[in-house]
């Protein structure tokens, strides 16, 4: 393969299999056409990323998103399709001539709801390991029970606006069909975006259960970019993303599309996040009340 004239039909022809095999992932169970592997994405003990063998295509159950070679290199290293297609040529690997040219696939969701409930004891121990009160937690999610590979789970559950679930365990990070945003209006002619629930509700607990502006929680990084396009009605976007390369990157192509948009990040500088920064406060018993006071307005 040519490594200087890569181009996007050539790069969607290499092989995913092989691709994640030289970033250090093996498939952790083989079905038939399905390679399954634990996602790359994040920690977990339940492998609910997929790749079809004969279409060159992969799935993670838990983003709710999926693609080709170059949707997997843009969203595992946080870059664009120009520095992902540089990645790939760089990886000098075969490309596949039997993918099929029709590459439509649908997806059967492997996590099936079977009840919603409201918070109970069992679901203390997570809320509470994040450093969010169960008091605060009950008031927006859900104790939610589902089946996965036909055995039976429960998860703390938080809804978003489609009728999904985000659903977070001491083992597992996923979410069910349909993806989508969460949205709470407040009547504000500010909003505030969020990155993940534990966010959002980290961000309560710092300012005492109190919020007076509309919010959006993305549960999903690739809801990023559309939705920024939709909020030109708001006088103000606070924007709180993580302080990793993705987050730093998508906060950078926002701020120069609008004056109106503001970076908040600072507020937990040197930590990955907003969750990070509280369970540090909580671990040194610093007064959140104090560490708060002159920064998030």
């Amino acid at each position: 393969m040519d490594r200087e004239n890569l181009n996007c039909a050539d790069a969607r022809g290499v092989d995913l299999v092989e691709l994640l095999g030289s970033l250090g992932y093996n498939p952790a169970k083989i079905v038939n056409k399905y390679y399954w592997y634990h996602s790359p994405f994040r920690k977990e003990r339940t492998p609910s990323f997929k790749i079809n063998r004969k279409t060159n295509r992969w799935y993670d159950f838990g983003e709710g998103l999926g693609g080709n070679t170059i949707d997997f290199v843009v969203k595992y290293s946080g870059v664009n399709v120009s520095d992902a297609l540089r990645i790939i040529a760089r990886k000098n690997l075969a490309r596949r001539n039997d993918i099929p040219t029709s590459t439509t696939e649908v997806v059967e969701p492997i996590i099936k709801i079977q009840n919603v409930t409201n918070l109970s004891y069992p679901s203390k121990n997570y809320i509470e390991s994040r450093a969010v009160s169960f008091s605060l937690a009950k008031k927006y999610c859900r104790e939610v029970h589902f089946t996965m590979y036909d055995k039976q789970y429960f998860a703390v559950g938080f809804g978003n606006d489609l009728g999904g679930w985000e659903l977070r365990n001491k083992f597992f990070k996923g979410s069910s069909s349909p993806k989508g945003i969460t949205t709470f209006k407040a009547g504000s002619d500010t909003t505030q975006i969020f990155e993940g629930f534990i966010d959002y509700l980290s961000f309560l607990e710092l300012k005492n259960d109190h919020s007076s502006y509309d919010t959006i929680i993305l549960n999903s990084l690739s809801f990023f970019m559309k939705t920024i396009e939709t909020l030109k009605t708001y006088k103000r976007i606070n924007l709180y993303l993580n302080n990793d390369n993705v987050g730093k990157r998508l906060t950078q192509l926002a701020l120069k599309k609008s004056n109106r948009i503001i970076d908040r990040s600072n507020l937990y500088t040197d930590h990955n996040d907003i969750n990070d920064y509280l369970q540090q406060l909580k671990r040194n018993s610093v007064s959140i009340k104090r560490a708060f006071k002159n920064r998030i307005k």
